[in-house]
């Protein structure tokens, strides 16, 4: 392949891998934004303060947790990719 169509390539799939983290920054904002109405209402709700616990308790142990931690590998793993791609 010439180098021009390896590069045309290698655009494409950054291009693609830069939607996927847009998309995966869009879910955390949403995620980021209920997360804080909700800490809003615990003020004043029982409910809404044990739904909280309950979701800071799966953030920081349970499944969640383990999204999280894929979701940022994957943007280290583009990170580096991307990085030795320049070299």
């Amino acid at each position: 392949m010439s180098q021009t169509k390896n590069r045309e390539l290698l655009d494409k799939k950054i291009r693609s891998e830069i939607e996927v983290i847009k998309k995966i920054i869009a879910e955390f904002d949403v995620v980021k934004e209920n997360v804080n109405a909700l800490s809003e209402k615990a003020k004043t709700d029982p409910q809404a303060a044990e739904k909280l616990n309950k979701l800071i308790e799966g953030y920081t142990y349970g499944e969640e947790r383990k999204l999280y931690d894929s979701a940022l590998s994957k943007i280290e793993k583009t990170n580096r990719d991307n990085e030795s791609s320049k070299i």
